[in-house]
């Protein structure tokens, strides 16, 4: 069965890391069904187009594809009592 519209991003060495600027990461925010659909944390990239369901264009975490979302789950607080 077919896990994603969306094609897979397979790191292709990974004792050498790809960096991605800011605009080439943004080319893999859903809108193009040809790019894998991405996200990024810490500076690490993560392909989430088996997530599509969330993460591509007008779903609910579709805000997340195609950006470093770094600030954004540093500042999750997981406490129950904060």
């Amino acid at each position: 069965a077919k896990d994603s519209d969306f094609p897979r991003y397979y790191a292709t060495d990974p004792d050498s890391p790809r960096v991605w600027t800011v605009e080439e990461l943004a080319l893999h925010n859903g809108t193009n069904k040809s790019r894998p659909l991405l996200l990024c944390v810490l500076g690490e990239v993560f392909d989430v187009g088996t997530g599509s369901k969330f993460y591509a264009t007008e779903k609910g975490y579709s805000i997340f594809a195609g950006h470093d979302n770094s600030r954004a789950f540093a500042d999750t607080n997981l406490k129950l009592d904060a």
